[in-house]
């Protein structure tokens, strides 16, 4: 078994119990852990995939946003990780923080559907505008770039392949 068939196997499952849970461990992320790096990873290109940078920023993925650099860095996804820093960098001269982002969920529903502006006001236009103009077309696993982060991440899960399926197998239970 490659790591590629393990990861198309667990995509589909990390979402549900009992490898959702995961995420609510008390070490989660921890980089030195293959699967939580994977979970890390899989999660940040879903999110984007589905609400774009925007809402992979302000939601629960986004409070890993520092991680998720850290851990494209370590699989070699250089050119990658440098577009997700470059988007730190904008929340940090703009002042904007995950708690912030997540804060004005606060009195909105369970399914409510709106947008970043209705959400989160004015306030955030500029920020708003030079984010999606940093992540226009960023993709995690599906980029055109030359640099292709999901075979990096094969590459890097494949001399860890034993420890990734312990992990998995342990949580499958």
């Amino acid at each position: 078994m490659t790591a590629d068939d393990v990861i198309q196997k667990a995509a589909g499952k990390i979402y549900q119990p009992p490898l959702s849970s995961v995420r609510y461990e008390s070490d989660f992320p921890d980089l030195a852990n293959p699967f939580h790096l994977l979970i890390l990873l899989i999660d940040c290109d879903t999110e984007i995939m589905m609400n774009g940078i925007l809402g992979f920023l302000e939601n629960m993925t986004g409070r890993h946003l520092v991680p998720t650099i850290e851990a494209l860095q370590l699989i070699g996804a250089f050119a990658t990780a440098n577009q997700l820093q470059q988007i730190q960098d904008c929340m940090t001269r703009h002042g904007v923080t995950w708690q912030q982002l997540r804060g004005d969920f606060e009195g909105s529903r369970e399914f409510e559907i709106t947008s970043f502006r209705k959400l989160h006001g004015p306030r955030l236009d500029s920020f708003a505008s030079e984010a999606r103009a940093i992540g226009r077309g960023f993709s995690l696993f599906y980029s055109s770039s030359a640099e292709s982060a999901y075979e990096l991440l094969c590459s890097y899960l494949q001399s860890r392949l034993i420890e990734l399926q312990r992990e998995i197998a342990k949580r499958a239970k």
